[in-house]
């Protein structure tokens, strides 16, 4: 997780992200924003979830606080560095993290495909990608923000098969992250499916979801904007296993969504009304896995 030198309303991505929300004055957004990502590190760890802490220093990077858009690693050694959309995210790479990563977390071939954004070639690390680590299979949203062509590349590297896809949302823009609109967990997934429009790739989509075991769990639209899709799976140092959500998302579930969550995981909600509603993004964003 990384701890933001200045958090703010991100004019450069607005464009493409339609959960942000300007507020008309900016009093106190960043210590707000501060409260809430401490009493989610503390949260975690009082659960038994590791967490490793940076602190960004570039107060002309709003969005540092999402850290899972510029790197990924893999349970095979593989790390890899992200081609960004807006000119600020790319300030957001943080070198201590990357060294700190390579150094002690067992990198054994480091993957840097950052320079593609020069050539207007983007790709946000889990949140352009879903991966289901278990079946191998990367499933995308083709976006802005969402190349196909690198979504290819990366899954060659990783030995993953690509599973690329349209979603739409009710005006016909293409979602900007797919992590927004499919969670993949332990045996279930959350996805949203009204706004795939391709009906063989809709199919197609649930279908491999179902293959490879997942219990799928469709939500509406309303329940995309309330981030019910931007949820992370993971583990505690015993091996329990957390659903990480916001209040905001698991408020909007209704109780039989919720006792199908509750099978696979605790749930672990958090307060983060400030950084979904100004930054745009929910706790999935917020967490960078390492493997």
């Amino acid at each position: 997780m990384i701890k933001p030198a200045q958090f703010g309303f991100n004019g450069q991505t607005a464009e493409t992200n339609t959960f942000q929300k300007k507020l008309s004055e900016n009093h106190n957004i960043h210590e707000e924003a501060i409260k809430e990502f401490m009493q989610v590190v503390n949260r975690l760890d009082s659960k038994g979830i590791e967490v490793l802490v940076f602190e960004s220093d570039d107060t002309d990077a709003p969005d540092a606080i999402f850290p899972n858009n510029w790197f990924s690693t893999h349970q095979d050694g593989t790390f890899i560095l992200y081609p960004m959309f807006a000119e600020n995210r790319r300030r957001e790479r943080n070198l201590k993290a990357i060294t700190m990563i390579k150094n002690n977390c067992h990198v054994t071939n480091f993957v840097n495909i950052s320079d593609l954004e020069n050539q207007n070639l983007y790709l946000e690390g889990t949140g352009s990608i879903v991966f289901d680590h278990g079946a191998r299979i990367a499933y995308a949203a083709i976006s802005p923000r969402t190349d196909k062509i690198l979504l290819n590349q990366v899954c060659d590297i990783i030995s993953y098969k690509a599973h690329p896809y349209s979603c739409k949302d009710s005006k016909g823009n293409d979602f900007y992250h797919t992590n927004v609109i499919l969670h993949i967990g332990n045996g279930y997934a959350v996805l949203y499916e009204q706004g795939i429009g391709n009906q063989n790739e809709k199919t197609n989509l649930v279908e491999s979801l179902k293959e490879s075991g997942k219990e799928v769990l469709p939500i509406s639209l309303e329940q995309v904007s309330s981030f019910c899709g931007n949820m992370l799976q993971v583990k505690n140092q015993k091996g329990d296993l957390f659903l990480l959500c916001s209040e905001t998302a698991i408020k909007a579930f209704n109780p039989s969504q919720k006792k199908v969550l509750e099978r696979y995981s605790e749930i672990l909600p958090f307060h983060i009304p400030t950084i979904e509603h100004i930054g745009g993004g929910g706790i999935r964003c917020m967490i960078a896995e390492l493997y």
